[in-house]
């Protein structure tokens, strides 16, 4: 079964400039340059923002100083900060916050790698109905990471995001009909599981799709 965390971090990376001998290039790689550091200084203008918000306990501003923390997106790259500003938000009820610092502990990010107050902070944004929760939540009863393996709550947290549309939560769905883990076995939910995976361009759901065609 595929095991994957899903982050809810966005990571834009700048290309470096060229500049050719001629001059049309040249200018056009001059203006390019000026951008660039008009973006970089428009960055550190939002990240100054952001922060003033931030300590004013604003929750959203906290959310996406902790993710600019953790992609170093106008601000130096810093995963004690990312967690510190998450912790915040998640704190407050964001539930954007409590996934991505779930994550950052899960895997050690910033923090003490800790499984069982990273599915902590999955169920507390997982009731909330937020999607990449729930998958989580269920990966978490799939491995018994963090948590007492229980493939009936698996599924049930599965079934939760995949109804929301999350492809990966549609996958393992899938792949709990197919293998009757934690309900009964029945071929037809399966494919019908793995298709929806597979129209949102899911590789392995197409794969096993392929697979269960050939019977």
């Amino acid at each position: 079964m595929k095991k994957q965390f899903l982050a809810l971090l966005f990571i834009s990376a700048m290309n470096s400039i060229a500049i050719a001998d001629d001059t049309d290039t040249y200018l056009k790689g001059l203006q390019a340059e000026v951008d660039s550091a008009s973006k970089h200084k428009s960055e550190a203008q939002a990240v100054a923002s952001l922060r003033k918000a931030a300590e004013k306990g604003d929750a959203k501003a906290q959310l996406k100083l902790g993710t600019a923390y953790a992609t170093g997106e106008g601000i130096v790259k810093d995963d004690v900060q990312a967690v510190a500003w998450f912790r915040k938000a998640a704190k407050q009820g964001d539930a954007k916050a409590q996934v991505n610092l779930g994550n950052m502990i899960a895997e050690g990010k910033g923090v003490a790698k800790d499984e069982t107050e990273a599915v902590n902070w999955y169920r507390k944004a997982a009731e909330q109905g937020d999607a990449i929760a729930q998958y989580n939540l269920g990966i978490a009863y799939t491995t018994g990471e963090g948590i007492g393996r229980d493939e009936f709550q698996a599924v049930a947290w599965f079934r939760k995001a995949a109804e929301q549309g999350l492809a990966s939560a549609q996958y393992n769905l899938g792949v709990a009909y197919a293998e009757g883990n934690g309900l009964v076995k029945d071929e037809a939910q399966a494919v019908a599981w793995f298709r929806k995976a597979a129209e949102q361009g899911d590789s392995d759901a197409q794969a096993n799709l392929k697979e269960l065609s050939k019977k």
